[in-house]
């Protein structure tokens, strides 16, 4: 038997698997691109939130000497 006789076996076709193996490959590749841009979301996002920590660094000490001093 030659090299295609485990494709006649299973009764699938070499065309059916070829597609099967791009189907699975662009789903790999698709999830590669999602998760590096999620990634990069999540790094900006962080950026951002610590500009505004910095921003707000003076108000929460001002708040909380405020409040320390009214209670």
């Amino acid at each position: 038997m030659g090299k295609m006789s485990g494709f006649i076996e299973l009764n699938v076709s070499f065309s059916e698997t070829i597609r099967e193996a791009t189907k699975e490959y662009l789903e790999k590749v698709k999830m590669k691109t999602l998760k590096k841009a999620l990634f990069e979301q999540c790094e900006d996002t962080a950026k951002l939130n610590l500009v505004i920590c910095n921003d707000f660094k003076y108000v929460d000490g001002v708040t909380s000497r405020f409040l320390y001093h009214i209670i």
